[in-house]
């Protein structure tokens, strides 16, 4: 049986221009000294040790942290330091409040550009910062509690896509709603023009993996196909490989029923390739440019960018 797969990493690269001019290494300097960049040196390291790309630390820890670092260091200033790395985004204080971690964007960055050359690469969504175009191949896989509860989250999921199709079609003629049974849906597939059969098989599983892949879903195959099938037609499969990764990358919790709003948004707005998805979102990034970088955009809107 093979083994967990490693998460940590053996080595992490740091810039030789982290002092020329990183503005947040400069503000940790003036606030504690080479001592200060010692303490958050010796963290980022044991998050890149243990867990590869955030580690599990609370204030309780400063002592302990002080003792193994040594040196003189006292638990004052592991707290001090810890509290000024917040102030200059060197980590993430909301992660930190939220889930006791340290991480940050460049925590990750190194991090990833360590295990991309691997087989296996998969993160925690509530941990993960990075955007898709970022981290390619990356999977996103909860923990084992939210594992548990995915193919109840699919069956609601789609069972809210089915209200929202049903309600669409009212007043059209029943043999056009929106059905979830194998026979109803290889029937609707069967266009008027010249009874044109719609997606594919081949096509269809290979979504249908993809799907799998990044959501770690435990659910039956043909709940699966229904699922893709519902978005597929005369949507490219580059468009919606993208909303996927944007949808698992940026939703802090369950990214299914995200990414269920989401494609509804934008079939809704007649948006199906992969063009006019990113035009869609830069637009929306034009008008909100004066928004601070780094916030996280609601998906259960029918604005923002998807």
């Amino acid at each position: 049986m093979a083994g967990k797969p490693k998460q940590g990493i053996d080595f992490a690269g740091w810039s030789v221009n982290i002092f020329d001019g990183d503005t947040k290494i400069d503000k940790l300097l003036e606030a504690q000294g080479w001592q200060g960049f010692s303490i958050y040196f010796y963290l980022c390291q044991m998050a890149y040790k243990f867990d590869g790309y955030f580690y599990k630390w609370s204030y309780d820890d400063s002592t302990t942290t002080a003792r193994r670092m040594g040196g003189g260091i006292r638990s004052e200033t592991v707290k001090a330091t810890v509290n000024t790395c917040f102030r200059a985004g060197l980590f993430h204080k909301g992660l930190f409040e939220e889930h006791g971690i340290l991480t940050s964007k460049g925590i990750q960055r190194r991090y990833y550009a360590v295990i991309r050359s691997r087989r296996v690469k998969t993160v925690d969504p509530t941990f993960w910062l990075l955007d898709a175009e970022e981290c390619p191949g990356l999977c996103l896989q909860g923990t084992n509690e939210d594992l548990q509860g995915t193919n109840a989250d699919l069956q609601l999921a789609f069972a809210d896509l089915q209200a929202a199709n049903a309600i669409e079609s009212k007043g059209k003629e029943s043999k056009e709603e929106f059905h979830t049974s194998s026979k109803a849906l290889s029937a609707a597939r069967e266009k008027a023009a010249g009874g044109t059969i719609g997606p594919c098989p081949v096509e269809v599983k290979r979504l249908s993996a993809y799907f799998e892949t990044k959501f770690s879903w435990n659910c039956s195959r043909e709940l699966l196909d229904q699922f893709v099938l519902s978005f597929l037609d005369g949507a490219s499969e580059e468009f919606l490989h993208a909303v996927v990764d944007n949808v698992v990358l940026r939703a802090p919790k369950n990214p299914l029923r995200y990414l269920i709003r989401v494609l509804k948004i934008l079939q809704n707005e007649g948006v199906k390739d992969l063009a006019a998805y990113q035009a869609r979102n830069h637009a929306y990034r034009q008008r909100n440019e004066g928004k601070k970088q780094g916030e996280h955009y609601c998906y259960d809107s029918e604005e923002g960018t998807l």
